[in-house]
């Protein structure tokens, strides 16, 4: 293929992009792509990212133009005014997308909440700070080390997939800190096996952590694996307990997850907003994540800051629903 075109959405977007790129390798062909980026389309951002990443190559592999609405000078000003705020009166975000082709990442991400900016913990960057003035909250001057005491309720909770296996750790303080979950490790593998997956667990216990609960996507993992006749939860049961692996509550076995996808997105979305203290003052969200030693830009879990932000809405008629896109949820 010399020239592949493609005029706004794809439904199979991942899966289209990659066959055409394939498909004009042979003849060092070209993609076209032209649309308005209104839908939750993770192809379309994948290459915008890759385009910004490389306008300053001499060669880059992708090239992105956008064209402004109100700069169209063949379109009469008038005109272009008075559409602008018809897109206006439909939402400031509907608006710029249409206007200037950014992404209305607010509007199709599930958790536009989040923002490393409001739950990273401590608050402050530097770790050389002493001033206890500096920190929000209690726990941000306990966790001014980077490091989760020993003596807190700890867990783990697992999506042990064969292509992508994740793992969340959680940490949660006495109460007399607060009411808090916070996030401060993570396993993120690729084709791996559960053995692999396990090893990863084990070498966590054999550091000293000491669990509460495991938990599991029992949506996927109450699958029976057609080579084993075997569900994915009890091989990683088997797994566990031949790694001499356990929580006090659960042993070598799982908790559930829900299968109640809205209620989940709600729990989440519950602990992801800033609160008020008995006062009335700020009081930071719920869940927080541990910023990584020795780097306080960086967090200790940088896979699930891409879940997050890559966790989107299904588009209905061109409108945001407060579904996730299937594969997501």
């Amino acid at each position: 293929v010399d020239l592949a075109a493609i005029d706004e959405d794809l439904k199979q977007d991942r899966m289209m992009i990659s066959e055409l790129q394939a498909r004009t390798a042979d003849y060092d062909g070209k993609i076209i792509w032209s649309l308005w980026p209104k839908t939750a389309n993770p192809a379309a951002q994948a290459l915008s990212d890759q385009a910004e990443e490389q306008k300053n190559w001499p060669e880059p592999d992708v090239v992105e133009f956008r064209m402004e609405f109100m700069q169209n000078k063949y379109i009469p000003l008038k005109n272009r005014q008075r559409t602008y705020r018809q897109w206006q009166a439909q939402g400031e975000s509907i608006a710029r997308s249409r206007n200037t082709g950014d992404y209305m990442l607010d509007a199709i991400r599930m958790y536009p909440e989040f923002d490393m900016n409001l739950h990273a913990v401590p608050n402050v960057n530097d770790s050389d700070c002493l001033d206890q003035r500096a920190y929000d909250h209690k726990i941000d001057w306990f966790l001014r080390t980077r490091r989760i005491p020993e003596d807190w309720c700890r867990l783990l909770w697992i999506d042990p997939g064969f292509s992508t296996a994740a793992g969340l750790f959680l940490a949660i303080p006495p109460p007399e800190l607060g009411d808090w979950v916070v996030a401060y490790d993570e396993i993120y593998l690729q084709n791996s096996t559960l053995e692999t997956f396990g090893r990863q667990v084990q070498r966590r216990t054999n550091e000293g952590q000491r669990f509460h609960a495991f938990g599991i996507d029992w949506h996927y993992t109450r699958r029976h694996e057609w080579t084993s006749g075997k569900t994915i939860e009890s091989q990683m049961i088997e797994v566990f307990r031949a790694l001499g692996i356990r929580s006090e509550a659960t042993g070598h076995a799982f908790r559930h997850g829900s299968d109640d996808v809205p209620g989940r997105i709600a729990k989440v979305r519950s602990w992801l907003v800033a609160r008020k203290d008995e006062k009335g003052d700020f009081l930071a969200p719920k869940f927080r994540v541990l910023r990584a030693p020795g780097d306080p830009q960086r967090s200790c879990c940088p896979h699930m800051e891409k879940e997050f932000d890559s966790y989107m809405k299904k588009f209905l008629h061109d409108e945001a629903t407060d579904v996730p896109i299937k594969g997501n949820d």
